[in-house]
């Protein structure tokens, strides 16, 4: 894949600024084969975003203006050998205006206006269309140096789909230097994307929008150097959007009713001294994803996942080291035990070195799967073994 980007930013006055962000990627892959004798089949798709925005500050008053233009594009090749192929495009423009005033009190409101236009046809669907609009409403307030709290509210109305109200509620103390304590809640609200809905052979036009509630309960910790977080959470989801596999091919679908709840912890711990950086830091997750209905967990969710990190800087050397732990998890919807993949841990290391006028240059190795552990993180699809990773970054 190949890609550019380039910005821009001019400022008019004291109070305004105008800025233009650019970006074009141009990629091909082919897909992983299951069997030796399947057929090879390619990729090609070519994306750009451009984006102009225009903030003005005055006095208490911020404005934010914002309008993008972003366009798909990609071609399917079932054949590699072969030119006849399938595709689609997608164009599409967003509108944004986010007005901000400071109330004073440490107290900000926001009002905000958005507007989203989809366009998209391909080989196999006519001209689709999905115009979006939406209002929203925030507040914000900062009472002494330790409690924040905010609230907000948000509505939208589409061509396509008849949308509730939503809203978001959130707040935060930090009792001590130690310890902090956060919670917010809220109700969300997704439509299916194109690729849901039309994607050939396999898009689903019947799907239904998806909505949930969830709640979300944080510790933070600290002292000295060392930092942890504790964050529990729950989410009832209704006609949760999935994509299952159908025998080769993959779909997606509605299910009804879903919970979701568990916890998260990360801790890190960093110290410096004289030249020398050090890090470790580490993430476990523990996650129940279950259709409500049947009690059974969905496919592809492992129950448990960790990661762990170590880093080591020098005057220009970096080393590091990962290792990321994956659980078992189940393939088919009734959890059948036989159909399991089983789960899997893999070890990474690597290091650089970076040289030249304010690190100009940097120049790295890295080690992926270290003990060439054999394992699938989709059914069939054998993942690499032990594979290197060579570069060289050029900054100007």
């Amino acid at each position: 894949n190949n890609s550019v980007n380039a910005n821009f930013a001019l400022r008019l006055d004291p109070e305004n600024t105008l800025r233009f962000y650019h970006y074009l990627f141009d990629g091909r892959r082919n897909f992983s084969l299951i069997i030796p004798t399947e057929v090879r089949t390619k990729y090609e798709n070519t994306d750009t975003r451009s984006l102009v925005e225009w903030e003005r500050k005055h006095k208490r008053f911020t404005s934010l203006a914002k309008i993008a233009l972003l366009t798909e594009e990609f071609r399917y090749y079932a054949n590699v050998y072969n030119e006849n192929h399938s595709g689609g495009n997608v164009n599409t423009l967003i509108g944004k205006l986010d007005l901000g005033y400071d109330l004073g009190s440490h107290a900000q409101v926001n009002a905000i206006f958005s507007y989203n236009s989809n366009k998209g046809e391909g080989s196999s669907i006519p001209e689709e269309r999905r115009n979006i609009g939406a209002a929203s409403v925030l507040f914000k307030q900062t009472l002494g140096t330790r409690f924040v709290y905010e609230i907000s509210g948000r509505k939208e109305v589409t061509s396509a789909y008849e949308s509730p109200f939503l809203y978001s509620a959130g707040a935060s103390c930090q009792f001590s230097e130690f310890y902090g304590l956060s919670f917010n809640t809220s109700k969300n609200f997704r439509i299916p994307t194109f690729n849901d809905l039309y994607w050939e052979n396999s898009g689903n036009a019947d799907l239904k929008p998806e909505t949930s509630y969830q709640a979300e309960v944080g510790n933070s910790f600290r002292i000295k150097d060392f930092t942890a977080r504790l964050t529990g959470y729950y989410m009832d989801i209704t006609e949760m959007i999935r994509w299952l596999p159908t025998g080769s091919n993959w779909r997606p679908i509605n299910t009804d009713k879903v919970r979701a709840y568990g916890a998260e912890f990360n801790a890190a711990y960093e110290k410096k001294f004289g030249d020398h950086y050090l890090k470790f830091s580490g993430n476990y997750a523990y996650t129940v994803s279950e259709d409500a209905e049947t009690g059974n967990q969905l496919i592809y969710v492992p129950y448990h996942k960790t990661t762990f990190s170590a880093a080591y800087e020098k005057a220009g050397y970096s080393f590091f080291y990962q290792l990321v732990g994956v659980g078992e998890v189940f393939t088919r919807s009734d959890n059948a035990s036989q159909y399991n993949l089983k789960g899997y841990a893999l070890s990474n290391v690597g290091g650089s070195y970076a040289f030249g006028k304010n690190d100009t240059y940097q120049i790295g190795v890295q080690l992926r799967n270290v003990f060439n552990t054999a394992y699938q993180s989709v059914a069939s699809r054998e993942m690499p073994g032990r594979n290197y990773i060579f570069y060289l970054n050029l900054n100007f």
